[in-house]
């Protein structure tokens, strides 16, 4: 169906907030995720990262141990813990 130019925009405006059903059905397309969706898994995935460095480094502190003996608690490379740590310091960078 053909969707004129006011529509569009109204359509445009809602798609950033809702989810991807409604933008197959302004634009015709089909979406597997919309907006809303992405945003809260990037903010679950950043908060994860954030929860498992925050976590080995304070095992590091209170028990006094080495980044490898931290890591094999929760059962990651310090590999892992150093790409997240990374990832984190590039989100509050900008």
């Amino acid at each position: 169906e053909f969707v004129s130019e006011p529509q569009t925009r109204n359509c445009r405006a809602k798609f950033e907030i809702w989810p991807a059903a409604f933008a197959k059905n302004c634009f015709g397309m089909e979406v597997k995720t919309g907006i809303l969706e992405i945003g809260l898994e990037k903010g679950r995935q950043e908060g994860n990262r954030e929860t498992l460095v925050r976590n080995v480094e304070s095992v590091m502190k209170n028990f006094n141990i080495t980044l490898q003996k931290a890591c094999d608690g929760p059962g990651i490379t310090t590999k892992e813990y150093e790409e997240a740590k990374a990832q984190i310091a590039l989100l509050h960078k900008g």
